[in-house]
């Protein structure tokens, strides 16, 4: 197990080399684990959610949500101005539906 083990990194060495010398690499994904951990805890909820459909718009919801928290953006804010945006313009362009997710709302 060792020999694979000793074997499997020196035909790696120079990726890992690569990874250590760069700054374009994080070397964890702390960033994208943080966010990760409420949906992990919404896990619980989703019992509650009634069907599959209703399972699938809290995940849609969820995912709004963090990616509020990811672009620094007030979640609340946010979700109040699209409903409204929404519920004043019926029919709207794939470009207009696209300027209402968070990273876009945010500027």
């Amino acid at each position: 197990m060792l020999n694979k083990a000793t074997a499997y990194c020196l035909n790696e060495l120079e990726s890992i080399y690569n990874i250590i010398i760069s700054t374009d690499y994080d070397l964890d994904n702390n960033r994208i684990e943080r966010p990760m951990r409420y949906i992990s805890i919404s896990r619980r909820n989703s019992l509650f959610c009634g069907s599959n459909a209703g399972a699938a718009r809290t995940a849609k919801l969820y995912s709004l949500a963090i990616s509020c928290r990811l672009n620094n953006v007030n979640a609340f804010s946010y979700f109040k101005d699209v409903i409204q945006h929404l519920a004043e313009h019926q029919t709207m362009t794939n470009e207009q539906m696209r300027n209402l997710l968070p990273d876009k709302w945010a500027e």
